[in-house]
């Protein structure tokens, strides 16, 4: 069944779909982080795709990779009893994602943690500042390659 939500997101998004990742008896796609939004969307109102529920969405700090950040999508249909994870990349200078909260309200508090202890920002999120830094922090608490015990006191979020 995989290969049909893969199809299905190379048909529409041809030129975003950048790769495939078969492991484990699991699919996950890499895909730009411009067609988020739409690529949930199609696999969610897809007959015979009816990816129906975000299960998770999980930041990733790969300090001192470039590019520094990814955010992985857990899709899950409940009709199929299967899933599929997006993965979408952003680089440190430009961290910023759309937010699926428009359709997705379920994501709101997902987007609002890894926003808060990675520093990405979720676009359209209608909570933009992230309580970490608006408390002064000035960093995200969980991005890596910050020296330890310079100038950071305790973190009360």
């Amino acid at each position: 069944m995989s290969q049909e939500t893969v199809a299905a997101l190379k048909a529409r998004f041809p030129d975003a779909v950048y790769d495939v990742i078969e492991a484990f008896g699991e699919t996950m796609v890499v895909i730009d982080r411009a067609i988020i939004c739409e690529a949930c969307a199609l696999l969610r109102d897809t007959p015979g795709l009816d990816y129906n529920f975000i299960a998770d969405i999980t930041g990733v700090d790969y300090y001192p990779d470039a590019p520094r950040f990814a955010v992985c999508y857990h899709l899950y249909s409940m009709l199929h009893n299967r899933i599929i994870r997006l993965k979408v990349y952003a680089p440190e200078d430009d961290a910023v994602i759309p937010s699926l909260i428009g359709e997705w309200p379920l994501v709101n508090w997902p987007e609002r943690e890894i926003q808060d202890m990675l520093g990405i920002d979720f676009e359209g999120h209608p909570r933009q500042a992230a309580s970490a830094h608006a408390g002064g922090l000035g960093w995200a608490p969980a991005a890596q390659g910050l020296p330890i015990g310079e100038g950071r006191g305790p973190v009360f979020l």
